[in-house]
């Protein structure tokens, strides 16, 4: 869902699978960390009202599948099979994808290959190849 639509805050889902701290699930609305953009936090809702907090969003390595680390305890998280509400922290998901866009235009302007980078709520950054020339304000200004 996140890739259809990154406008999307809150969805439905049912739990797939669960671990000592997360859980997979059907679908989701959260973004999994990757490419340096931290994955998305926010909170998710079991069918009795309890709450339990989304402390980062990962894609497993082995499966594919998107996991959701939780707040609490491997008794709080939800069995396999229950429907649960989930909800992103809109104005984090907000600042990265401003973050994400800004970095888009900085390399447009930057005549160098990227090499990597990294990025936040607050502040990102790229590296570039420059093939050893630095960059100084005067460059870039041009």
């Amino acid at each position: 869902m996140f890739t259809d639509d990154p406008y999307r805050r809150s969805c439905q889902a049912t739990v797939i699978d669960r671990d000592h701290d997360s859980i997979a699930l059907d679908a989701t609305v959260c973004y999994p960390t990757g490419g340096g953009q931290p994955g998305d936090t926010g909170r998710l809702t079991l069918p009795d009202g309890q709450v339990l907090t989304i402390l980062d969003t990962r894609r497993d390595r082995e499966t594919g599948r998107i996991r959701h680390r939780l707040s609490g305890s491997t008794e709080d998280l939800p069995a396999p099979g229950s429907t649960v509400e989930i909800a992103i922290d809109w104005q984090r998901r907000h600042r990265h994808m401003r973050m994400h866009t800004a970095l888009h235009l900085l390399s447009a302007v930057v005549k160098a290959g990227v090499t990597g980078g990294n990025l936040g709520a607050d502040s990102g950054r790229l590296d570039f190849d420059t093939g050893g020339a630095g960059l100084t304000g005067l460059a870039l200004s041009r």
